[in-house]
């Protein structure tokens, strides 16, 4: 019988030989000090997933570190690209060390280096973008005419160059030759079709030629590009105006107004409220502006007008009422129709055709007539006179005169109206009407 193998350990005392479980060493009788086992670190998933986290963590920093740093220097590249006074034109590739340096004096206006660089360049090269810079160091030392000749040479070499036409366009402009700015801003429009200071001496350009429909054409342009832009707000406000389409030019008297609050906007913007009817917004502006300038005399006239426009506006308006509701033939009345258009029409109409005679400011004339349907007059009379015989026929003469009208609304099935019109001298003739 083979004898089993026992696992021994030696006695830390005498060295002998015993069992490996053994607590007393059966040689020596010592108690044996049984060695610990290591310790060994449980397993830990977060010890162990947290190396690849930090990892992680640290890319993406990295990562969002470099778009910052790849965005500002985008940013700092185009602010470098763009028209300025000082840095101008892009640089090329291919330019040569006198023109990098030559540019570096001309941004640290350092112009008397920058240009005898500029001119070796001319020399040697004939560089357009030489001739172009030399040209704005003749215009900032104020030699126009020396500056023109640089700008033309470098677009007779170049072709299109937006920088060199845009700059003739400026000085042409400056020197009221509109027909050369209209040339150069046209090509400096197409070369950059969005280029809101060429867009605007352009159209200016072409206001002062008396070209309004290429002017208005322009601004609306430019208007798209910006619709914060005054003087684009300002002149397509007056086109509308001046069209008579109030409603259209109210929007762009309005944020010309915001963007400048000056008197002459504010007074604008208020005219364009008393044509639409408006009156109490009218009245609120001119207030304003007379708060801040009392002696405003074109608001103070203006407001007096509007607030007697408002006051007529009140009493017609209870009248279009009493029309309505009352005046109408008894077996056809309807009170659900919208007879306001239709009466302002004729208002308008009659005030056109009146012609008072003077000195009889202080009297009133009330006429009552009969409209057929069709718009026909049918008859006038005299309800209230003014004790003025002269002063009676204008107001029948103004009514015969006007007639026929419109016809009456479609939605009114009735065979005539009756209309009372009272003409007003303290309102009317006032206003000039």
């Amino acid at each position: 019988m083979i004898e089993e193998k026992v696992k021994k350990i030696q006695c830390q005392y005498c060295a002998e030989y015993i069992s490996a479980d053994a607590e007393i060493c059966e040689y020596c009788g010592e108690n044996i000090i049984l060695k610990e086992e290591p310790f060994k670190r449980p397993y830990s998933k977060v010890k162990r997933h947290k190396k690849p986290i930090i990892i992680t963590v640290a890319v993406l920093v990295l990562i969002l570190i470099l778009l910052g740093f790849f965005i500002i220097l985008k940013r700092y590249n185009q602010a470098n690209t763009q028209f300025d006074n000082n840095e101008t034109i892009e640089q090329t590739a291919n330019e040569t060390t006198n023109m990098n340096e030559a540019r570096m004096y001309f941004k640290e206006k350092n112009y008397d280096k920058a240009a005898d660089l500029f001119q070796n360049e001319i020399n040697n090269n004939a560089d357009p973008i030489a001739y172009f810079y030399m040209g704005r160091i003749y215009q900032e030392q104020g030699y126009v005419d020396m500056a023109v000749d640089n700008f033309k040479k470098a677009i007779d070499i170049k072709g299109d160059f937006f920088e060199a036409d845009f700059e003739l366009e400026k000085i042409y402009f400056d020197k009221y030759d509109i027909a050369k700015t209209i040339d150069y801003g046209e090509k400096a429009v197409r070369l950059k079709p969005k280029h809101e200071e060429s867009l605007k001496i352009l159209a200016k350009a072409y206001s002062q030629k008396g070209d309004s429909e290429n002017a208005l054409d322009l601004y609306k342009k430019l208007y798209n590009i910006n619709s914060k832009d005054y003087d684009a707000n300002q002149l397509i406000g007056n086109d509308y105006f001046n069209k008579k389409l109030y409603k259209e030019a109210l929007p762009y008297f309005k944020k010309a107004f915001e963007l400048n609050n000056n008197s002459e906007d504010g007074i604008n913007l208020a005219k364009c409220y008393i044509e639409i009817e408006y009156y109490t917004n009218a009245i609120k502006i001119l207030n304003e502006i007379l708060t801040d300038d009392p002696y405003n005399y074109s608001a103070s006239e203006l407001l007096s007008e509007a607030n007697q426009k408002k006051a007529q506006y009140s009493a017609n308006k209870t009248l279009k009422y009493q029309l309505n509701n009352k005046n109408q033939n008894t077996n056809t009345n309807q009170s659900n129709v919208d007879f306001d258009p239709y009466l302002r029409e004729l208002q308008g109409r009659i005030k056109s055709n009146w012609t008072p005679p003077k000195g009889n400011e202080s009297k009133n004339v009330i006429v009552l007539f009969k409209i057929a349907k069709d718009g026909n007059l049918l008859s006038s009379s005299i309800l209230t006179s003014s004790g003025l015989f002269d002063a009676d026929q204008a107001a029948l003469d103004a009514i015969a005169i006007s007639a026929p009208f419109r016809h009456l609304p479609y939605d009114f099935n009735g065979e005539s109206v009756n209309v009372q019109f009272t003409f007003d001298y303290n309102v009317f003739g006032s206003s000039g009407y």
